[in-house]
């Protein structure tokens, strides 16, 4: 998922993300990449409802591509405080992104073949 520039977040705006996006993934569990390099706002309640927990939801892991002081704040805030079922980790570029998401992928495929056995 890409962030547009100049994106304002509110939390309608954010519920009908997150539902479409339900939908394209068919609840299935995937791993996910979030751009969030371009500058944008979210409202708190936007800002609220992704701390919520809701990016456990359906996540194998979740990448996030930014060098913006704001959102690697964010971030880390949700990985210090917050439960995680699922990874969530940042990146300052989009290969450094996609190499360990092919990393976490390989894993995953090991593990399936080591009888589930899990693996970080």
């Amino acid at each position: 998922m890409q962030v547009l520039e100049g994106a304002h977040i509110d939390l309608e705006t954010r519920l009908k993300d997150h539902r479409l996006g339900q939908e394209l993934i068919e609840h299935q569990p995937v791993y996910a990449i979030y751009d969030a390099s371009r500058f944008f706002t979210i409202t708190p309640e936007a800002r609220d409802y992704l701390n919520s927990g809701v990016l456990n939801q359906n996540r194998k892991a979740t990448a996030v591509v930014t060098n913006n002081l704001a959102v690697r704040l964010i971030v880390n805030f949700m990985n210090t405080f917050k439960a995680r079922n699922s990874l969530l980790k940042l990146f300052p570029d989009e290969k450094s992104t996609l190499d360990w998401i092919r990393e976490r992928m390989l894993k995953e495929g090991q593990n399936s073949h080591m009888g589930g056995k899990h693996q970080s």
